[in-house]
């Protein structure tokens, strides 16, 4: 179920505050947020992701394969706004590498959740869907990477004794 996993990931999701987070550039070149600023404002988003996708799977049915579908179809969405958040936050130059590699790996998913969407179009179950995304190999990769990326903030994190609530399983 590393679909669904990517959905937790993701659903860490990236996303969603995209709008409402502006850009913390201080005109210096520097970032003016603290590290503790900026994993604050990273968790918020990872919990605004979350709550999205909780709230786009909440009525899937198994017995319904077209609820599934209906929710995924959502996920670009919540992974592209997500990713435009991140987009808005200029980092602290300790974290910078890995926010830069989660923005492209978060890019890279959606792009190739949205291709996995247009191939399992005509998909029979959810099953169906699910070995789709678990057997693209692209998709994995880019899965992957966003996952290693989180990992590294969470790492950043624990280095300098800041708590952080990311999930990045």
């Amino acid at each position: 179920m590393h679909l669904i996993k990517t959905a937790g990931v993701i659903l860490v999701a990236v996303s969603v505050a995209g709008a409402g987070w502006a850009c913390n550039d201080d005109g210096g070149g520097g970032s003016s947020l603290t590290l503790e600023e900026y994993f604050q404002e990273i968790d918020d988003l990872d919990a605004e992701f979350s709550q999205r996708s909780d709230e786009a799977f909440e009525d899937v049915s198994v017995e319904d394969p077209g609820s599934f579908r209906a929710a995924m179809e959502e996920f670009p969405g919540i992974i592209g706004d997500f990713v435009a958040a991140l987009e808005a936050i200029d980092p602290p130059e300790e974290v910078q590498d890995a926010h830069n590699d989660a923005i492209e790996a978060g890019r890279d998913v959606q792009s190739e959740f949205e291709r996995i969407l247009d191939e399992t179009a005509d998909a029979a179950s959810i099953e169906d869907f699910i070995t789709a995304g678990d057997n693209d190999d692209a998709y994995v990769e880019a899965n992957n990477r966003f996952e290693t990326a989180c990992l590294d903030l969470v790492q950043v994190a624990e280095d300098n004794d800041i708590e952080t609530s990311l999930n990045c399983e």
